[in-house]
């Protein structure tokens, strides 16, 4: 049992390594062209050891933000948390520099289309536009929203980013339904 303790440390430590290299290059240069190769060599771990964790560098990202885009998919379901929420809104302030390489740059549309995807599987029928285009809609307008405020276009707490986001992606899920 010890040793399933020791593997699981060291698949949490890989997994933080390559993390934090994704996250340190996307500051660097374009989330374009940055290669497993270069994340890899960044978190001081060989190529099979990224690919033991995850199929590509597209996959990394997301695993990484999944908890977040959970939260803010969340917001217009029964599963809206205040706190996580806010949790994740400290986050992304404290990380800003990050986030805005990330929701600024060429990593955006895949970000959009994976937070859209969580956020159609929670929106149900009955809209009054199709739920793909909906879910589209509030995906570029959260994000939109927390580019702008990581960018420092107004001073919000991560508190009032989070009840803000929750109301209007509310009002947005109810202006859907007609």
């Amino acid at each position: 049992m010890a040793q399933n303790a020791s593997e699981d440390r060291r698949v949490q430590r890989s997994r933080k390594a390559l993390t934090d290299a994704c996250m340190a290059l996307v500051i660097e240069r374009p989330y374009d062209e940055i290669t497993v190769a270069d994340i890899a060599e960044k978190a001081g771990v060989g190529r099979s050891t990224f690919y033991e964790h995850y199929p590509n560098k597209d996959e990394l990202l997301r695993a990484s933000l999944i908890g977040a885009f959970t939260a803010l998919a969340d917001m217009t379901t029964a599963a809206h948390d205040p706190e996580r929420l806010t949790g994740w809104m400290e986050g992304f302030w404290k990380n800003r520099r990050v986030g805005r390489a990330m929701l600024g740059g060429q990593a955006r549309t895949y970000l959009v289309r994976n937070l859209a995807a969580l956020i159609d599987l929670r929106l149900g029928k009955g809209l009054a536009a199709p739920a793909k285009l909906v879910a589209y809609q509030m995906a570029e307008a959260h994000l939109g929203l927390i580019h702008a405020w990581q960018s420092g276009l107004a001073a919000y707490s991560p508190e009032a980013m989070a009840q803000h986001l929750h109301r209007t992606a509310v009002a947005m899920a109810q202006a859907a339904r007609g």
